[in-house]
């Protein structure tokens, strides 16, 4: 969630957007330090069967913070990003991360399935990006 909102991320939605009361009910209770990461959101939405995209709209309208991305590109503090350029590329990894480009950019939800279909964990797909100077948008929860 960019920080051009300053801690108003519902305005970055149509004004009368409503999100679904089942997820907002259930937001606060994961809440920790005015965040939820996002592996609790995911969580939840795979726990409420919702996507993970319903769960980033209640939580921009309810002002939570996303923490701690599962790519590594933000909410770790204190560097804020972990993810570091891989130093040494696999050519599988390469090619199925430039097979997946749209714009030039490779979608959080695609970098999640390439590190599964890879046996790769989800960092050193991010860190394959990062090598090849290539950004992840959109996010699965909204926050790019």
């Amino acid at each position: 969630m960019g920080s051009q909102y300053k801690e108003n991320y519902s305005v970055k939605h149509p004004p009368g957007t409503q999100s679904d009361p089942a997820i907002e009910t259930a937001l606060p209770e994961m809440v920790k330090e005015g965040r939820i990461s996002c592996a609790a959101a995911h969580g939840l939405a795979k726990r409420l069967n919702v996507s993970p995209a319903a769960v980033g709209l209640a939580m921009d309208m309810q002002n939570f913070r996303i923490s701690r991305c599962q790519l590594g590109l933000f909410g770790h503090t204190p560097e804020r990003r972990i993810v570091k350029a891989a130093e040494e590329i696999q050519p599988r990894a390469e090619e199925a991360v430039r097979d997946a480009l749209k714009n030039g950019r490779l979608a959080c939800i695609d970098a999640w399935g390439i590190a599964k279909k890879l046996s790769l964990s989800r960092m050193e797909i991010a860190g394959v990006c990062e090598a090849l100077q290539i950004r992840i948008s959109p996010c699965q929860l909204g926050a790019f």
